[in-house]
């Protein structure tokens, strides 16, 4: 897109779209692993909020979770400043390391969280249609739904979710390593 074209109208219109989907991306990662969430929300400005049950998960769990909001955040940088797009955003994400909101991002550079990015990517791709079906339903329901509300939309969405929250995986995790690797070689 021409960047010309970009105005604060579209631009906001866009963060709420965005917004959305990020959201969604986070409630439907936690529903693949089998988990509930109490609520989630997003406000006039696309800033929200997947709020779960206290509990215990893995390391690797929260990071997938964590991530697949974020990757729909970097999709529109992809789409708009290309892969090299990523370079930047990495490069701040290890500047954010000492920010308490960072944690879960800053473990893609720690080993665990590479992983969970790799996953996040792939999880996005495969559930491109689901997430933007599930984040105008958030919109829909006027930027609250809750846990269970949002399950009970998902299951009425015309696509299979079930199917496709755990299909493509492998087909897509090998492509998405290679290309992360090269643009961090270029970025030494």
């Amino acid at each position: 897109m021409d960047t010309t074209t970009m105005t604060p109208a579209y631009l906001a219109a866009e963060n709420y779209r965005i917004g959305s989907e990020h959201e969604a991306a986070h409630a439907l990662a936690y529903m693949v692993h089998g988990l509930s969430f109490d609520h989630i929300t997003l406000d006039d400005a696309g800033t929200g909020l997947v709020q779960p049950p206290p509990r215990m998960i893995s390391n690797d769990v929260a990071a997938r979770v964590a991530l697949a909001g974020q990757v729909m955040d970097l999709n529109w940088h992809r789409q708009h400043n290309g892969d090299e797009a990523l370079c930047d955003i990495m490069d701040y994400w290890d500047c954010a390391a000492d920010d308490e909101d960072a944690h879960d991002i800053h473990n893609v550079r720690q080993g665990t969280g590479f992983a969970g990015l790799i996953w996040a990517f792939a999880f996005a791709d495969a559930n491109a249609e689901l997430i933007a079906q599930a984040g105008r339903s958030l919109v829909k329901a006027g930027g609250f739904m809750t846990g269970s509300e949002f399950a009970e939309a998902v299951n009425e969405m015309p696509v299979e979710p079930s199917h496709l929250l755990r299909s493509s995986y492998v087909a897509l995790v090998e492509p998405y390593m290679v290309r992360l690797m090269e643009i961090e070689q270029k970025n030494v």
